[in-house]
């Protein structure tokens, strides 16, 4: 349900900002349900990535486009799904005027997830076969994309619903629910869950798995003794250490998408109809970004 609200008067460091998109996320989604490792001060506003333009600010000059990523932002204070918000002026990144906002919004967390997946953690080589899971989602997209665009030989590409087939990025093997991919040297598994179980046999031995996300659920249980045998590497991936390290990549990756190199699929949504949108989101029925228009 929506409220209306006072409009924000910013603090002393904060600039106010006219919301343009705002991205919803099983982040959000995690964090409205207080199951996140820091809680908000009720009542607040979530969203934790947005973009607008600037109305009153002492750094940026009125008019100036922003990205809005950081600060605390719909974790420890109120965020991005509303018309107006006050933002700590940290968390405020300037883009081109011709930047399309809803891409703005959604491109940081996705993008520079995909790059730490397959680089920084992955260690992605030229020639080596991938397994990606929810491939249609906007991590998993971008991961099979980028791993197509650095060389991998092979690219399989795991939906949890067979309607996604036909969403998958072109170059890779799109594979249903019920398959498993071919041996693999590396897996980016981006929705977590059981059947991790049963896909990290897949990985040789000696390979590594990249776990990203737990949208398909937060227990997997693992018989020691294979996963042992196997040599896997589990490797966690935590964006809240990641983040401010690859915050650098963010102009580079943003023109891949500008120029069509790489593509994020956007659902775009009407504020108005938050309470569908997240009904879909927790279904698995978005396909890429969701972003919400005020």
């Amino acid at each position: 349900m929506l409220e209306e609200v006072a409009e924000p008067q910013p603090l002393p460091g904060e600039s106010l900002v006219a919301i343009e998109a705002a991205t919803a996320t099983h982040l959000d989604l995690t964090v409205l349900t207080g199951s996140f490792v820091a809680r908000p001060p009720l009542p607040y506003v979530p969203g934790t990535d947005g973009a607008g333009v600037v109305l009153e600010s002492v750094v940026h000059a009125s008019g100036t486009r922003v990205r809005i990523r950081g600060g605390g932002v719909g974790i420890g204070r109120d965020g991005t799904w509303a018309q107006r918000a006050s933002v700590p002026d940290d968390a405020l990144h300037p883009v081109e005027d011709d930047v399309d906002a809803a891409l703005a919004a959604a491109f940081f967390s996705p993008a520079t997830t995909a790059h730490v997946a397959l680089h920084e953690l992955g260690a992605l080589a030229r020639g080596e076969r991938v397994a990606v899971t929810g491939a249609t989602g906007a991590v998993g997209s971008l991961v099979v994309q980028l791993a197509l665009h650095h060389g991998a030989a092979d690219v399989q590409a795991l939906v949890g619903r067979a309607a996604k087939l036909d969403s998958v990025a072109p170059g890779a093997r799109a594979l249903g629910p019920a398959e498993l991919p071919d041996e693999v040297d590396l897996l980016v598994d981006t929705v977590g869950g059981a059947r991790l179980a049963e896909l990290i046999p897949r990985v040789r031995p000696g390979g590594r798995a990249v776990l990203v996300g737990y949208t398909a659920g937060v227990d997997v249980t693992f018989h020691l003794p294979l996963l042992l045998a196997s040599a896997v590497r589990l490797l966690p991936l935590s964006m809240l250490e990641w983040g401010p390290r690859v915050a650098h990549l963010a102009p580079d990756l943003l023109r891949l998408l500008q120029t069509g190199e790489l593509r994020l699929p956007i659902d775009r949504r009407p504020l108005s109809e938050l309470t569908s949108a997240l009904a879909d989101l927790r279904a698995g029925r978005v396909v890429g970004r969701l972003v919400l228009l005020p």
